[in-house]
């Protein structure tokens, strides 16, 4: 006791120095409750915007839609060109209205 007594301050200073050394290294190995509730609340964002997005049926049938417009646009071609040749001759024939 009389030991203690004696070398407190030392004896303090070293307890506290290995006390100040693994909260440190506790530190370091363990995130902070803040860091993990900031994590928390992206992940529950993310999980949000997730959830949002379309399933895999829903895309497949947009697919499918996408697939089926591209069958109809190839049908319009056609016709369109040839729409395109009657605005042509209905053109050509107001200009030669104009001249005579």
């Amino acid at each position: 006791m009389d030991v203690i007594a004696k070398y407190w301050a030392p004896i303090w200073a070293i307890v506290t120095t290995g006390a100040l050394v693994v909260m440190a290294l506790l530190s370091k190995t363990y995130a902070k409750k803040e860091t993990v509730t900031d994590l928390q609340k992206d992940l529950e964002s993310v999980k949000g915007k997730v959830d949002e997005l379309p399933s895999k049926d829903e895309l497949h049938n947009l697919h499918l839609e996408i697939a089926n417009l591209r069958g109809d646009l190839k049908a319009v071609g056609p016709q369109l060109t040839q729409v395109a040749k009657v605005s042509d001759l209905l053109l050509q024939n107001e200009f030669t209205k104009e001249k005579a």
